[in-house]
């Protein structure tokens, strides 16, 4: 009997330790403890806690016996390495921390080179966006200078599109003098008219047609009526010049003397005649320098052989109005067309205008003048 009852091994006492020390570490939830208290007390178990003690008396166990199939657990695996590989608990959480500080460690080392990949990458993706938008502002700003020059191209218009009409002749002219008219004014162009009237070389029953120009820019252009007018600083009703087309012909006509005419395109008809009774009242003021250098005002006095109730006409050069009883315009046929004409006290002549047909305006001081431009006119319509 006391050969069965053999002292416990050093092992056994060691194997007791560990799992006195894991039960004090580790606490598992009650059922998981009542499996492993039933796996530790085995009967050696008991027969040996009763030969130490022998106070403590086992009841014997009538019940059948039943053999329960061992579990794994972590405290299981635990002691079951100590058994194999005679290690300690704290070898195993020595092991178990060293192998944690390595994970740091390695997650340390491998952290620095994740976030320089991904700074570079971040670098690569912010110099794509810089390149991408200065890319994108000169494809902006080429696309624009491309816009901007189709437009000033296809709005560019050659120097023979410069005049807003076509500059033709209303008749034939034999000669032509052209001045460039930029920046000058009424005197300028009157002198310009009565020079030429003087001087100018003019064949019998020729035309000198006086070409009024200027400048605007590089381009010389010929100027429109409605461009002459005002610098003459006329008075003419807006209606009126409205109703004026752009072309008009100024000459110099040699009928055994040179007289001045003013021919005028007309758009309007209707306007046009109802604009030039009321442009009557300033005509010759406007005009007359033009057509004439003298200007006949009525001067009182008494010549001899004359009427004391009768003033006597004398010239004043540069008079800009006429101071006389018959300072209105009168009608007149000639050659069968409607004129109104303008006379001083003497019966002369001043200014006369009749329209030539319903596109065409003359303004002169000379019935011979009247008679040949409506010749004149005809014959053109004729030709054309």
């Amino acid at each position: 009997m006391d050969k069965d009852k053999q002292p416990p091994s050093l092992q056994d006492e060691k194997i007791r330790e560990v799992t006195a020390k894991i039960k004090n570490e580790y606490k598992p939830d009650p059922a998981r403890q009542e499996i492993f208290d039933r796996i530790n007390n085995s009967p050696g178990s008991a027969d040996t806690a009763t030969a130490e003690n022998p106070l403590i008396q086992t009841p014997k166990d009538t019940s059948p016996s039943v053999k329960i199939k061992n579990l794994r657990t972590y405290q299981g695996d635990v002691a079951e390495i100590v058994k194999q590989k005679n290690a300690s608990v704290l070898s195993i959480a020595m092991a178990e921390r060293q192998k944690q500080q390595r994970v740091e460690a390695a997650e340390k080392t491998t952290e620095p080179k994740e976030t320089k990949v991904k700074k570079e990458k971040e670098k690569t993706a912010g110099g794509k966006n810089v390149l991408t938008i200065i890319t994108s502002l000169i494809l902006i700003i080429v696309g624009v200078g491309l816009i901007a020059g189709l437009f000033i191209i296809q709005n560019k218009k050659p120097a023979s599109s410069v005049n807003p009409f076509e500059e033709t002749p209303i008749i034939g002219w034999s000669k032509v003098s052209s001045h460039d008219i930029s920046g000058l004014k009424k005197k300028d162009l009157e002198e310009i008219v009565n020079s030429s009237r003087d001087s100018e070389e003019i064949a019998q029953n020729g035309v000198l047609y006086i070409r009024l120009t200027e400048t605007v820019g590089e381009i010389e252009r010929a100027i429109t009526v409605q461009d002459f007018l005002p610098i003459l600083q006329t008075k003419i009703p807006g209606a009126l010049l409205r109703s004026f087309g752009g072309n008009f012909m100024l000459g110099i006509i040699n009928l055994s003397q040179n007289y001045s005419f003013l021919l005028i395109e007309i758009s309007s008809f209707d306007n046009a005649f109802a604009g030039m009774l009321n442009w009557e009242k300033t005509l010759y003021q406007d005009l007359g320098g033009l057509l004439s250098k003298q200007r006949l005002t009525a001067i009182p006095g008494t010549p001899a052989g004359s009427s004391s109730t009768t003033p006597a006409i004398t010239t004043a050069t540069g008079a800009n109005i006429i101071s006389s009883p018959s300072d209105k315009f009168e009608d007149l046929t000639i050659r069968n067309k409607d004129t109104r004409v303008l006379r001083n006290i003497g019966g002369e002549i001043l200014v006369l205008y009749s329209f030539l047909d319903k596109n065409t305006l003359l303004i002169t001081n000379n019935e011979n003048v009247l008679r040949d431009m409506v010749n004149r006119v005809i014959s053109g319509r004729l030709v054309r």
